[in-house]
């Protein structure tokens, strides 16, 4: 939530984008009958983003920008896409349809100690109390975020940390059940909202093995940006994140608007030929009725 709320959102708003970020039971300040939630599922969070869609203008093209975690529920709703109104969908660094667990084998076969550090970050959660694992985990290591802004960004680590994620019920459930033999979503289609994958050149948590990952699943080519850490959001350069979010966002408006356009034009195309057709069976009718059913049966096929 708050990761969204220092840079995203104000320059959002500053390009005419109505945006939101929602808050998650178990998450910031989120609660369930007014009680703290000690551990929740991904199903859970589905149904908090579903709750809001709902909640969303029918006539308002929505667009999804989920980030790490928030991937798998993209994915959900793109599976379950009859019943909202996502205009497109954007997975952001975000965790594959298989899980962690092949990613953090990577890692290990990689560096131990980045395994650990990553193990020491989110297990005991320490990037969540410690300015230094978080600077790692998150920001790449960059020394250009001060000592204060990290002092304020641990402290919204913390309050979100305060919930864990039941990985457990995750990796019974992941994404990748859906997936065909050659790791695509079996819900992807042609109807489906457009789909953006962008992963982090500098993200020690999400690698490029797993972007890619989550790209042929969602049937698209990832895009990696160069010199971003892993929280795009609050980073040195988030306005490369941003910038990628907004040209592919207007890309799909002017092809909703040019499809919409063509659309248009093919029924009063259709319009008019019906009436042409129409004419013709009305005089060819005065000489043959034989033509008159032959023309009425064109017209009715047009």
């Amino acid at each position: 939530l708050r990761c969204y709320e220092e840079w995203w959102l104000p320059e959002l708003a500053s390009r005419g984008y109505e945006a939101t970020a929602i808050s998650l039971r178990g998450t910031h300040e989120s609660t369930v009958d007014n009680k703290r939630v000690e551990k929740v599922k991904i199903s859970d969070h589905v149904k908090d983003v579903r709750a809001f869609l709902k909640e969303c203008e029918t006539s308002a093209e929505v667009f999804l920008a989920a980030h790490s975690f928030g991937g798998p529920i993209a994915m959900e709703l793109l599976r379950l896409q009859e019943d909202n109104c996502l205009a497109g969908v954007c997975c952001l660094c975000s965790v594959p349809p298989s899980g962690n667990t092949a990613m953090t084998m990577r890692t290990i076969r990689k560096s131990w100690q980045t395994a650990l550090l990553i193990t020491r970050g989110f297990a005991l959660k320490t990037a969540a109390y410690s300015n230094n694992d978080a600077r790692q985990l998150f920001f790449a290591k960059d020394k250009s975020i001060s000592e204060q802004k990290m002092n304020k960004y641990v402290s919204w680590f913390q309050q979100n940390s305060i919930s864990s994620l039941d990985l457990r019920d995750f990796q019974k459930n992941l994404p990748s059940r859906f997936a065909d033999t050659n790791g695509k979503a079996k819900f992807i289609h042609d109807s489906s909202p457009p789909r953006l994958v962008l992963g982090a050149a500098n993200d020690p948590i999400v690698d490029s093995i797993a972007i890619e990952e989550t790209a042929t699943f969602l049937a698209v080519e990832p895009q990696i940006l160069q010199g971003l850490p892993h929280d795009i959001m609050l980073a040195s350069d988030w306005i490369k994140a941003l910038d990628a979010l907004d040209a592919w966002i207007n890309l799909c408006l002017s092809s909703r608007h040019a499809s919409s356009q063509q659309e248009t034009h093919d029924d009063h195309h259709q319009e008019n030929s019906s009436s042409s057709q129409t004419s013709s069976s009305s005089s060819l009718n005065t000489d043959s009725n034989d033509n008159s059913t032959s023309s009425s049966s064109s017209s009715s096929s047009s």
